[in-house]
């Protein structure tokens, strides 16, 4: 377990809080950036959407971990506590279900249903297809961390209820998924060694890897600000720059903070909070 003095560190990690927190930030940021105003079910649902599916990933975690002397602080957590987050991860299920979904428009149903089947194909292809070959290093780029990228994207900017497909949209959400591509890969890197035995689909899990790990965070990481600062969303490419900027960071100390680095990783993420209550102070 993490020493005393990190603890707090892992307060939203821990429940699996920092990803739908995330995902809630940038797309209240946008919606307000698009239309002036924080409106609709669709920021609420993403929020128990990307709640729910984290913990299943987490639980699935817990499952099927191999004893492992790398295995990350919020894993150790789930094992103990799985119970308590399966139970939660139920709750969230039925409230998106039965309370938030009902007052969803047919539009964004129809896409919701859309991301949750590409969610759905993503678990079987890099999480329990390829646990179970058991097979490191298939490809030579990081398929993982790229769709986990454009879906978590997608997720954003259909809940901050874009209701149309345009050319500032479609610039913005690739920009986003760079930007969520490389803090998956941050984290893969900081976490190689616990990757290698317990989660093959992993870009890093490979050693050869390794080598290309320099090119692979930087790519993104220049691509994030430059495609957001395209669309006229001032306050999100400001944060996407912040973002992107405290995430290079971190990835130069993944060596010496290995168990931090996924808490930080997360949590830099959480620049639009900040943007939000600054438009909100200025208006």
């Amino acid at each position: 377990m993490a020493a005393p003095r990190h603890r707090l560190v892992y307060l939203l990690s821990f429940p699996g809080l920092d990803a739908p927190l995330v995902a809630l930030g940038w797309a209240a940021l946008l919606s307000r950036e698009r239309s002036g105003e924080i409106v609709g079910a669709a920021p609420m649902s993403l929020f128990l959407a990307v709640w729910s599916i984290y913990l299943a990933d987490r639980l699935f975690d817990a499952y099927r971990l191999r004893s492992h002397s790398a295995i990350p602080p919020r894993h150790r957590f789930a094992r103990r506590r799985w119970r308590g987050l399966a139970a939660l991860m139920l709750l969230l299920v039925a409230l998106l279900l039965f309370r938030i979904a009902p007052r969803l428009e047919p539009a964004t149903l129809v896409v919701g249903a859309i991301l949750s089947l590409l969610t759905a194909a993503y678990f079987l292809c890099f999480r329990f297809i390829s646990f179970r070959k058991r097979k490191s290093g298939s490809f030579p780029v990081p398929l993982k961390e790229i769709t986990i990228g454009l879906c978590f994207s997608a997720g954003v900017i259909v809940g901050s209820g874009a209701k149309e497909v345009s050319t500032e949209i479609l610039i913005l959400g690739t920009g986003l998924a760079a930007l969520f591509t490389t803090n998956c890969l941050v984290i893969a890197l900081a976490e190689a060694e616990f990757d290698r035995a317990n989660d093959p689909a992993s870009h890093f899990a490979a050693r050869r890897a390794a080598f290309s790990s320099a090119w692979l965070l930087v790519v993104p990481a220049l691509c994030a600000p430059w495609l957001v600062f395209q669309t006229p969303f001032v306050l999100v490419g400001t944060s996407t720059l912040a973002a992107t900027a405290l995430t290079f960071f971190i990835s130069k100390r993944t060596a010496r903070y290995a168990d931090l680095t996924q808490p930080l990783a997360d949590a830099v993420l959480l620049v639009p909070w900040l943007a939000l209550a600054f438009d909100f102070a200025r208006a």
